[in-house]
């Protein structure tokens, strides 16, 4: 069986030729779209295929996450315990035969807490294009802006 590219190449020389007028063409040239109607069909298949696999693989790769969630949380827990249990007994070290346990501070700058309204100068601005006003300007009172334009939509392919 032909690839795709080949019968799609087949189908516009026989559309080419019906649109020049010659009525006078090879009989293969008929099954053409058979052809590719089968081709297309396979592919419809295949895709199909392919579907189900990323759903299953979709499904697994969930199952894993909160399999991994679940590992991180226990790992958390348990710390907090031991870090609680350090702090009641006011040790700041333990040392067993396969690890140390030990009370750190946490690196960096220390935390700033802010308690009440901020004061203009200590404020960033930060300026963002309004979408909504630069397309009503094209679109409703057709203005020609320098520094935009409306594009036009994809296109894709829809399979039932």
């Amino acid at each position: 069986m032909s690839s795709l590219y080949e019968l799609t190449d087949k189908y516009r020389q026989i559309q080419a030729v019906l649109e020049d007028g010659n009525e006078e063409y090879p009989i293969e040239m008929l099954t053409v779209g058979e052809d590719l109607d089968q081709k297309i069909e396979n592919y419809g298949f295949i895709i199909r295929n392919f579907e189900s696999e990323d759903a299953m693989l979709d499904a697994e790769i969930k199952r894993l996450q909160e399999r991994q969630k679940n590992a991180r949380r226990a790992v958390e827990r348990l710390k907090d315990s031991l870090f609680n249990s350090l702090k009641a007994t006011n040790r700041k070290k333990v040392t067993t035969s396969h690890f140390t346990f030990s009370i750190a501070s946490a690196g960096g700058k220390k935390p700033l807490i802010i308690d009440g309204d901020v004061p203009e100068a200590y404020c960033k601005i930060k300026l963002e294009p309004d979408k909504e006003a630069i397309r009503s300007a094209i679109e409703e009172d057709g203005e020609v802006l320098d520094f935009a334009h409306i594009g036009e939509r994809s296109e894709y392919l829809k399979m039932r």
